[in-house]
């Protein structure tokens, strides 16, 4: 027959909350044990609400027929979309949210439901066969799709027997994407109460393209007062490192976190992992200690790129722990270009507030780990400029420990040491190679320095000190050196070196670059232990102390400037290295207390005071070189001497005087009082001498012919005498020319 209802009303607990309007093609037959209705179709509301379900059994047992003591259901399929029109009935029925809430696609088909009326729910019994089921997520409960499955129901327990295969799972409070499942199998216990429901598994395997795993799950939910419960626990085989992003519960985790674990988890071989979830669902990460979430992951020949500005780290074998709201990894083996790290740990303590920190170990010969700091923009800006100017080799420790928060424009803080262990250190350019470099020495983003390094430095033992700030780098240097071998280095065109025996005590504090861009060295010693085998004022024993200061200046185009102190005497010379040949261009010589006069131009300053010079220690210390000095090259002269020894004569008061192109002695002695004007050059004009007093004593022979200039080299004279005596004895005036 054919059946059109409408304003359907029946008590049957089940049919309430059924649409009131249906129509249906049936059959039924009748015995005296029962009746079996068989639905050809079933069409539920009217007009553009109705729809369909596909023909069915139904077998009634009992001798009133409208309430049978026993029902039997069985469909041969139906889609499962059309399940949706029974929300309010299965809410009725006591399914829970988010069950009786999910939008169900596929097919079940080969239905078998039975129940009795007296217990309705308690005793219902079902098989069915489901394929291709899917549903979208609702809050919390993970979406699937592609699923087949046998289900089984047993009052109010369900059984679900799953083996699919391409499946997924779409979780997007946890995974960026949904999950495609290669192979998805297990038992799926489902079950309700009017206290809350349950679903869980003692095993689901799940196989993708980028891991196998196998799966034990227990959920609790809807219990009055309580949040849903979580009790998980996964292993994890054969994975994938650069699919690793995708499994971590990315959802509870920033975006910056999660753009960092996309681009730092480049490649490797996964061979175990594991997952604990275990407490409230509404808790996780759980930073308040009220539950588990714990992953492990063995990582093997992996590729960890964990920021922009440093190399990555490659072949690495690493265990990545995921504990509460955090991330930590430990390695065991790793290579950072030509490094091979030690331990190495990487840390992210808060996903809520991500930072990233590294903390590792290295032992490696020092000219890899400097190309390892050349290959590090943060450590490169702070020591390229250092580095370019020295050379490292030899056995090196690095420990650095590196930090930045995973935000945009966030800076990173780096601090960390090298430890050298029989190093080489090498000042390019400038003869200095440190042999043997021991010691410990410390780092930051912005500075480098270390104290006590021991090292040789031209056969002899040094101490260092280390300090490089704003990529400027000073050097103090301390140890007992050969004083001639410095004059050699740093007063390279300079006889002097052959005048000065012994070894002393020195400091020497070296800036690269100095103020214009080149070096400065600045060496002082109290000189004990070293003779100068000089004339006064340079003049010194070995046992004596008398200090030095020299400050040697070269600037970026090979300018090089000294500035020395030694006891009365103060020098400042200009080299000018970076033209072949020039040689010291400008000297300034200052005698006695007060500050050095720098020298205007090319040539030599000569100003200041001496109580006591020795012309004929010095002409012989200079090798008896001839009387007549080359003054072409003097600049400036202004020098005052309270007595002068030379020529067999002592005077007191002698003052030398530059001026309009000639030099100008004025002596006021008891002997001589009066003054020599000498031309400049000395062939250019006339040697003019005024004496106001001159008082000759007669002496002896020298002991040695004394070198004269020849006579074509010298000016014309002009000398005039106002009061000329012999041994005190009046001989008048004397005036005398020559041509």
């Amino acid at each position: 027959g054919r059946l059109d209802v409408s304003d359907l009303e029946t008590p049957h607990p089940l049919a309430q909350g059924a649409p009131r309007e249906v129509s249906t093609s049936f059959r039924w037959l009748v015995s005296d044990q029962g009746w079996t209705l068989i639905h050809d179709w079933v069409r539920f509301g009217r007009g553009t609400d109705s729809w369909s379900m596909p023909g069915f059994a139904v077998r009634a047992m009992g001798e009133d027929w409208l309430r049978p003591d026993s029902v039997a259901l069985e469909v041969s399929r139906v889609p499962l979309a059309e399940l949706t029109h029974w929300r309010e009935l299965l809410r009725e029925r006591g399914v829970p949210e988010p069950l009786a809430s999910l939008n169900l696609r596929g097919t079940a088909s080969d239905i078998q439901l039975s129940w009795n009326s007296s217990a309705p729910v308690a005793s219902v019994r079902g098989v069915a066969r489901l394929d291709g089921v899917g549903y979208d997520p609702v809050g919390r409960v993970p979406g699937i799709d592609g699923v087949a499955a046998e289900l089984s129901l047993v009052g109010r327990h369900l059984a679900v027997g799953m083996d699919a295969r391409d499946a997924s799972l779409n979780a997007p409070g946890l995974f960026t994407h949904p999950l495609a499942i290669k192979r998805l199998s297990g038992i799926l216990d489902i079950g309700w109460e009017e206290g809350g429901w349950s679903l869980g598994s003692n095993q689901i395997a799940i196989d993708t393209a980028d891991a196998a795993s196998l799966l034990r799950l227990r959920l609790d939910g809807a219990r009055p007062g309580q949040p849903a419960r979580i009790d998980l626990q996964a292993h994890f085989q054969n994975g994938n490192v650069a699919a690793v992003s995708r499994y971590l519960p990315v959802g509870i985790m920033r975006a910056p976190l999660v753009e960092w674990l996309n681009r730092a988890l480049v490649n490797g071989r996964m061979p175990y992992g594991g997952l604990i979830i275990r407490g409230p669902l509404n808790k996780i990460p759980y930073r308040d200690h009220d539950g588990v979430l714990l992953a492990e992951l063995g990582v093997e020949d992996g590729i960890l790129d964990y920021h922009t500005a440093w190399p990555r780290v490659e072949e690495l074998d690493v265990e990545l722990v995921l504990r509460g709201a955090g991330l930590s990894a430990k390695a065991s083996h790793g290579r950072l270009l030509e490094l091979s790290p030690g331990e190495t740990r990487v840390e992210i303590p808060d996903f809520a507030q991500p930072v990233l920190s590294l903390d590792t170990r290295v032992s490696a010969d020092a000219a890899d780990l400097v190309d390892f700091v050349n290959a590090t923009a943060s450590l490169q800006s702070l020591l390229g400029a250092t580095l370019d100017r020295l050379s490292l080799a030899g056995p090196t420790a690095l420990e650095v420990r590196f930090s930045r928060p995973l935000k945009p424009m966030a800076s990173a803080t780096v601090e960390g040491g090298l430890t050298f262990d029989g190093a080489e250190l090498t000042i390019r350019d400038k003869d200095m190679d440190f042999i043997g470099l021991t010691g410990a020495s410390r780092f930051t983003e912005r500075s480098f320095g270390a104290e006590g390094l021991q090292a040789t430095l031209w056969n002899r033992p040094v101490l260092l000190d280390v300090l490089a700030v704003d990529k400027k780098l000073n050097v103090t240097l301390r140890g007992k050196l050969e004083t001639a071998a410095l004059f050699r280095r740093y007063v390279p065109q300079s006889s002097w070196a052959e005048y000065v025996v012994g070894e002393s005590p020195w400091r020497a504090d070296l800036t690269l670059p100095g103020a214009d861009g080149g070096l400065r060295i600045r060496l002082n010693s109290s000189l004990l232990g070293t003779a100068i085998v000089a004339p006064e004022p340079l003049a010194k024993p070995e046992s004596s102390e008398r200090p030095i200061t020299l400050d040697y200046s070269l600037d970026s185009v090979g300018r090089a400037r000294i500035q020395t102190e030694y006891g009365p005497v103060r020098a400042s010379l200009n080299l000018d290295q970076g033209e072949p040949g020039s040689g010291v261009h400008r000297v300034s010589i200052g005698l006695g207390p007060g500050e050095i006069v720098p020298a205007a131009g090319p040539g030599l300053t000569l100003v200041g005071e001496l109580a006591t010079l020795d012309l004929d220690a010095w002409s012989s210390f200079m090798g008896g070189r001839s009387a007549a000095p080359d003054l072409s090259r003097l600049d400036r002269l202004d020098l005052r001497l309270r007595h002068l020894h030379g020529y067999g004569t002592d005077l007191a008061n002698v003052r030398a005087e530059m001026d309009s192109g000639e030099i100008r002695l004025t002596v006021d002695d008891p002997m001589m009082m009066g003054t020599v004007s000498v031309p400049r050059p000395l062939g250019s004009g006339t040697l003019d001498a005024r004496f106001k007093r001159l008082n000759l004593k007669p002496s002896d022979p020298p002991s040695t012919a004394r070198s004269w200039p020849a006579p074509d080299a010298l000016p014309a004279i002009r000398i005039r005498v106002d009061d000329l005596m012999l041994d005190g004895d009046p001989l008048g005036s004397l005036e005398a020319v020559s041509y």
